[in-house]
Parts: C-alpha cells; sequence; structure tokens
C-alpha cells in the first residue's frame, strides 16, 4: 500500500497544501489570504485528500514559521493533531528554509549568496541569509528592512517582505511564497537523516493579544 505525506504551511498569508507520494508531488493547493487560515487549511487539505484515506498517511510535514502568531498556530496545531490521531510522524521545516530552497529549484545556476524576507507586519520582516545551496547562514531575525546592513539588502532576495519593502530590497526576487512541496522535501531529507525536526514554532516575538497582568474590578 502506498504511504503519503501530508505537507502544510500556514506562517504566510499563502495557505499552502501537498499531498506527496515519496518525493512527487501528487497535489498541491494554495489559498491566499491575511486571514480564515483555518477555513482554508481544512478545505485544501480535504481536496487534497480526495481519494486518499487518511489511513494512507505516514507522515504530516508542517512549516513553522517564522510567522505570525495566529496563522502559525493553526497550521502546527492542524498538524500535530492529525499526527497523533493518525499515530504518524510530524516534521517541523523552517518555512524561510522552504522559500530558500524553492529559490535555488527555480534558479538552479545561482552562485551567490542570497536573502529571503517575508512580512511580519509592524514594518518588519522575517528575514534570513543563505548560500548558494540554500544553506543558512544563522538563525532568522524580525527586523525592519531598513535596519539591515545595506551590502546583505543589495543580496537577491526572494519573498513577499522583500517585495513589500522594494525600496530597501533593491534585488527582490521570486518566488514570493514558499510551497507545501518545499516544505515536504526538506521534511524528507531530516527523516533520512533520522531527525524529525521540533514543531516548536518560531514566532520570534510576543503575540499582538496577551492576557492582561493584572485583574480588572468592576469599577475599571
Amino acid at each position: 500500500m502506498t504511504r503519503y505525506l501530508l505537507a502544510l504551511d500556514t506562517a504566510t498569508t499563502r495557505t499552502s497544501v501537498a499531498l506527496m507520494d515519496g518525493s512527487n508531488t501528487v497535489r498541491e493547493l494554495n489559498h491566499d489570504g491575511a486571514t480564515g487560515h483555518g477555513e482554508a487549511l481544512s478545505a485544501l487539505v480535504s481536496e487534497v485528500m480526495m481519494g486518499i484515506s487518511p489511513g494512507e498517511l505516514s507522515t504530516i510535514a508542517v512549516g513553522i514559521g517564522p510567522g505570525p502568531f495566529t496563522g502559525l498556530r493553526v497550521g502546527l496545531a492542524y498538524a500535530r493533531s492529525m499526527a497523533w490521531a493518525l499515530e504518524v510522524d510530524v516534521v517541523g521545516v523552517c518555512t524561510l528554509d522552504a522559500l530558500a530552497y524553492d529559490y535555488v529549484l527555480q534558479n538552479p545556476d545561482v552562485n551567490t549568496d542570497f536573502a529571503v524576507a517575508t512580512d511580519a507586519r509592524r514594518k518588519e520582516v522575517y528575514w534570513a541569509a543563505y548560500d548558494w545551496e540554500a544553506k543558512r547562514r544563522a538563525d532568522p531575525i524580525v527586523i525592519r528592512s531598513n535596519e539591515i546592513d545595506s551590502e546583505l539588502l543589495a543580496l537577491p532576495t526572494a519573498g513577499s517582505g522583500a517585495a513589500l519593502y522594494a525600496d530597501d530590497f533593491t534585488w527582490h526576487v521570486e518566488p514570493l511564497f514558499p510551497t507545501a512541496t518545499a516544505i515536504g522535501q526538506l521534511a524528507l531529507r531530516k527523516l533520512f537523516k533520522g531527525e524529525l525536526g521540533t514543531t516548536e514554532p518560531l514566532y520570534l516575538r510576543r503575540p499582538d493579544a496577551v492576557p492582561s497582568t493584572s485583574p480588572k474590578t468592576a469599577l475599571q
């Protein structure tokens, strides 16, 4: 019986889902929208899984960000719950790494360092630099684009953040968003090495809405 991998990512404004048979993508679907990740994710999973029993899944791969709190937790909660229910492995993949992987696939002749930047809101981006093989140079950071060193801003930079702040990122390149297929491909690499990878989210900062630290009385 064929055993499939389900890959998903909700760390950007694009919700992406792919069903993979080994390294081959059977179906991939995307939905664009800054809100409604939960509704979009369920619908996309149902569609890509059409004709496939959940019992035929062997692995769930999920993007762990960095990304905004609300969208990111939707994908992680979904992946963890599904993996727990099916008693299969769940593999976490850095979303920026997936975007870098897609960039190298689309540009097989790349021979220089490059960067990835996605929209972090609040006039900030999630950013990381990579070598020509898509190996990350350091941990991702959240930063205002105009605070990045000018030499690094001059690198070819993929991602929606670079497109949004094109005055700072002078060499913006495609793709804008990571694909679930890239999440799945990198998850397969981790599995081959005997790694599952953490599914702890890369928020990089506190969520916009946090509980009050002091109780309020009826008079407040």
